[in-house]
């Protein structure tokens, strides 16, 4: 919601204020450019820890909260993870139905 809104009148914005002083074809490559730039960098940011371990992938959930949290040393990280992994096996504990859904209480 909110982020589609902020981008759609970002891009208005540029589009006012670059388009009356370059041609048409150059606003269009221009415009072009950050979007790509974006769905680029989009692919080096890691999976959540927390994907990770619904996935049972407890390494890559380390390595995914190392690239978060920079500076974070070894026993705190271990400590998060233990913790995530607690809220994980919680929820998965927790499983409800299709028809839960629909009903109310």
């Amino acid at each position: 919601g909110n982020m589609f809104s902020f981008m759609t009148y970002v891009g208005t914005l540029y589009v006012y204020s670059i388009g009356p002083y370059v041609s048409y074809h150059t606003l269009a490559i221009t415009a072009v450019v950050v979007p790509i730039y974006l769905l680029t960098m989009m692919f080096s940011i890691p999976e959540s820890p927390y994907y990770f371990l619904i996935r049972n992938d407890r390494e890559g959930a380390k390595k995914s909260l190392r690239w978060l949290r920079a500076e974070m040393d070894n026993h705190n990280l271990e400590l998060e993870v233990d913790k995530i992994e607690e809220v994980v096996l919680q929820q998965m504990k927790n499983t409800g139905s299709i028809a839960a859904i629909f009903t109310t209480r």
